[in-house]
């Protein structure tokens, strides 16, 4: 018989995968990196939430909330703790060895030697021990650093604006702009931003006019674009 609601008792991994897809997550990537488990676990999870009438699983195989999943009430106690869960394995040991610098999914991928479906078990295992961050959570395999780097992470629209600017001269805003292909208005904003993070200079040119130039920070950043840097270096 379905527990009543107002007796609902959920283990915190549950509360969180319930969480998670009453936060519109559909698929158990993307629930596991909100509620902090790694696959396999989250994979227990939903089954166990399933079979408690809270969450159900369309054709596509992605995950909902039943209408008793949005609603109910329930309270939480610890989930009961597994030996060595937060010890990384000899595949997340290597990975966050690899990780000296905040790195995309591919290259990882590339350097490990291994498939993109491994990289991704590894690095939603890490993230669940606390051991690496995303740059963006929505899509989180674009750009991985370690917990314990301070390498301060781009926005997507930075990275492109950084990645613009060529190395070894200055430029002007119009040039910026049509290497970014983004709005003048746009990239003033974020060169304020760029500017006040040290990553990139402004100067009054020749003509009056002002131009930018990477700082040796700026051009040293890990996410700036080398195959963009040649086509504004050509621009």
């Amino acid at each position: 018989m379905p527990l009543k609601a107002r007796s609902l008792v959920l283990t915190k991994s549950q509360a969180a995968c319930l969480i998670a897809l009453r936060n519109g997550k559909v698929a158990k990537p993307e629930i596991a990196i909100q509620a902090k488990l790694d696959l396999i676990k989250t994979a227990t999870v939903l089954g166990t939430l399933a079979r408690l009438g809270l969450a159900k699983q369309d054709q596509a195989k992605r995950w909902h909330t039943t209408t008793r999943g949005k609603t109910c009430r329930f309270k939480t106690i610890p989930d009961r703790l597994r030996r060595n869960s937060r010890i990384p394995g000899s595949g997340g040991r290597r990975l966050l060895k690899l990780l000296d610098r905040p790195m995309r999914g591919n290259e990882i991928v590339e350097k490990l030697g291994v498939s993109h479906q491994r990289v991704r078990q590894l690095v939603i295992k890490l993230h669940a021990q606390g051991r690496v961050t995303f740059g963006d959570p929505e899509n989180p395999f674009w750009i991985i650093r370690r917990a314990d780097d301070r390498t301060p992470l781009l926005s997507r629209d930075e990275e492109h604006v950084l990645s613009a600017i060529p190395r070894e001269y200055v430029t002007t805003v119009t040039k910026i702009r049509l290497a970014a292909r983004m709005p003048e208005n746009k990239v003033q904003k974020i060169l304020e931003g760029l500017i006040a993070s040290r990553f990139v200079e402004e100067f009054e040119g020749l003509q009056g006019n002002r131009v930018y130039r990477l700082t040796e920070a700026g051009k040293n950043h890990p996410q700036r674009d080398r195959s963009s840097m040649v086509r504004a270096d050509r621009s």
